[in-house]
């Protein structure tokens, strides 16, 4: 029994035991376990998250680029002209963070007055300077005008002026404003008026002083060209003088872009828009390019040299035809102009100036630039003559290939 009895004790020690070792490697296999879970936890954990930074930089990226993207579009390569002018992109003209009455006093004093457009003085407050404001409703067109005038159409030729404002001869406009309907252009203002009003004042201008005149009014019809853009009514009505002072002093300023528009060179225009005394037989007959302004100058000058304007005399004597067929064919064929009609105090040498910008043929007119070569403009007005070529380095044209068109045909 004694022997039984141990032998069953020394078993159940050995089982209590052999449980042991297994309770403790069960439990060293659970707590592996578990820290094999917990590290996996862990790299999951740290990947995802990882992960999450990863795709909130990349969301971050993107938004940024979309947020950038508009501005750089927005800034990209400048606009062309013709490409502003269809786009009636006012950027740098339109003023809209202030209304015009803020930064201007409206005096009561009318410079002119049509159906739709209002020309007022005014004084910005800032300066103390004065300026002429140039008021179109844009409410209804103007039906009185040469063409219809939409408020696109208005705004285009603000754009057309302002690419020319930087041209000394050539109105400046400094900013514009839309408020209640109506578009306000600041201009700068001329103290001396309109060159017609000084025409029917004298009796008539001497050399010197229209070769003053005449020479800047060609810069500025130069400078329009260049930029691919034609006046198309150019007369006295429309060239301001600056300040009162005497005419062989006196600078001129183109303005009234009413008309102006693009052109491509070679190609003709066929809108008759130019007033029928100051155009071209071209613009009689429907087809005529930018040469018209050339004409135009020429008219002009003609009526500083003999004193008066032709109109008139033609309506004198000619009552019954001035609106009539004959009137319109004298005009086409220069006959208002011919030599016998301009009197004997002229020289020959401004005789030769007009019969160049008064030829009747496009292809043989002068071109602005060569008129402003011409010897007898540089003696009379040298301020405003082109600075001339080296010596040496003149070049000879043969009739019909200079580069200006005329050539030495005349």
């Amino acid at each position: 029994m004694g022997c039984a009895a141990s032998i069953a004790r020394q078993r159940s020690l050995n089982d209590v035991s052999e449980a042991g070792r297994k309770s403790s490697k069960g439990t060293e296999a659970t707590v592996a376990t578990n820290e094999t879970k917990g590290s996996i936890f862990r790299r999951v954990s740290l990947g995802s998250l990882g992960s999450l930074l990863s795709w909130r930089r990349k969301s971050q990226d993107v938004v940024g680029t979309q947020e950038v993207a508009p501005l750089e579009k927005e800034k990209g390569p400048p606009r062309t002209l013709e490409e502003r002018i269809q786009a009636v992109d006012l950027t740098g003209i339109l003023n809209n963070d202030a209304d015009v009455a803020q930064l201007y006093f409206f005096s009561d004093f009318m410079l002119s007055k049509r159906t739709m457009v209002v020309i007022r003085l005014v004084t910005e407050k800032r300066t103390d300077e004065l300026m002429a404001c140039k008021q179109h409703n844009l409410r209804k067109s103007d039906r009185t005008s040469k063409h219809d005038r939409s408020p696109d159409m208005i705004k285009q030729q603000a754009i057309m002026l302002n690419e020319c404002s930087s041209h000394p001869n050539i109105i400046r406009l400094q900013e514009a404003f839309v408020h209640n309907g109506y578009f306000y252009e600041i201009l700068e203002y001329a103290a001396g008026g309109r060159l017609f009003d000084a025409i029917l004042d004298a009796e008539y201008h001497t050399e010197q002083e229209t070769a003053n005149m005449v020479l800047q009014l060609l810069s500025g019809v130069q400078h329009m060209h260049d930029r691919k853009l034609c006046h198309r009514d150019i007369k006295p009505e429309h060239v301001l003088i600056k300040e009162r002072s005497p005419a062989h002093s006196a600078e001129v300023k183109l303005c009234d872009f009413a008309t102006a528009c693009l052109f491509t060179p070679g190609e003709s225009m066929t809108e008759k828009v130019t007033t029928p005394y100051y155009a071209s037989p071209q613009v009689h007959e429907g087809l005529y390019t930018e040469s018209v302004d050339v004409w135009s100058c020429g008219i002009v000058m003609y009526l500083l040299l003999t004193g008066y304007p032709r109109k008139t005399k033609a309506i004198a004597e000619h009552p019954n035809n001035y609106r009539g067929d004959d009137f319109l064919k004298a005009l086409t064929k220069g006959k208002l102009h011919s030599l016998q009609e301009r009197g004997d105090h002229i020289s020959s040498q401004a005789n030769h100036l007009l019969d160049q910008l008064l030829v009747t043929s496009e292809e043989h007119r002068a071109t602005p630039r060569f008129a402003m070569k011409n010897a007898w403009l540089k003696h009379h007005a040298p301020q405003h003559a082109p600075s001339s070529p080296r010596e040496g380095s003149a070049v000879s044209y043969v009739p019909g290939q200079c580069p200006d068109r005329a050539g030495l045909l005349f």
